[in-house]
């Protein structure tokens, strides 16, 4: 219960931190559509499918491949370095604020982001008329393991590596770029290697 309520306070302060910023929220939007419509349309015309079709194979690897990556650890490391730049991680060590709770707390409020990111994806896809096949309780579970990755990987980063906020986006890109064209959201699977067709098996998809 400690930990929950804990949690619970850096999230929400987090979250209205994004709010009041607003510029990443959008572009966390933005940029999922942007890359979903791509991939779609050209996964239509290079397999001679259906747009359905498209966006059913496009929507799964857009959310986890790229959606949830960059707003989890770039949103992650960019929460840290500016907690250490204006010294408000100095105030939280010196409170009972635990590193487990101010985890959690970071977690519930990229989670947040990530729930958001997968309604707009999902939503998207299914206006071009593709539909979900899969188990919704295995789709969110997938989502919340991503989300959880990815927090983790941005936490480690941050804690490791950034030190000022000009180290955020060569810090995300160096890490970010590899990682995402490896998840396949860009090309289809059988051009990846083949743990990117294990992850495909994994992955709930859209049908």
């Amino acid at each position: 219960m400690k930990y929950w309520r804990e949690a619970t306070a850096v999230g929400k302060r987090i979250g209205l931190e994004l709010v009041r910023r607003r510029r990443s929220l959008v572009l966390w939007a933005v940029f999922p559509v942007s890359i979903l419509l791509l991939n779609g349309f050209v996964l239509a015309e290079a397999n001679r499918s259906t747009v359905a079709e498209a966006f059913a194979l496009a929507a799964p690897t857009t959310l986890t491949g790229t959606a949830l990556f960059f707003s989890a650890v770039g949103g992650t490391v960019a929460t840290l370095v500016a907690e250490r730049e204006s010294q408000s991680v100095v105030r939280l060590l010196l409170s009972p604020l635990s590193g487990i709770s101010y985890f959690l707390g970071i977690l519930l409020a990229y989670g947040t982001v990530g729930l958001g990111q997968a309604l707009l994806v999902g939503a998207i896809a299914a206006g071009f008329g593709a539909t979900y096949g899969g188990s919704w309780g295995l789709g969110l579970v997938v989502v919340a393991l991503a989300e959880a990755g990815y927090v983790g990987l941005g936490f480690w980063l941050g804690v490791q590596f950034a030190r000022r906020i000009e180290d955020v986006n060569g810090l995300v890109a160096g890490v970010g770029c590899p990682c995402s064209s490896s998840a396949a959201p860009f090309f289809p699977f059988r051009f990846c290697p083949t743990i990117c067709c294990c992850w495909r098996n994994l992955t709930p998809s859209f049908t």
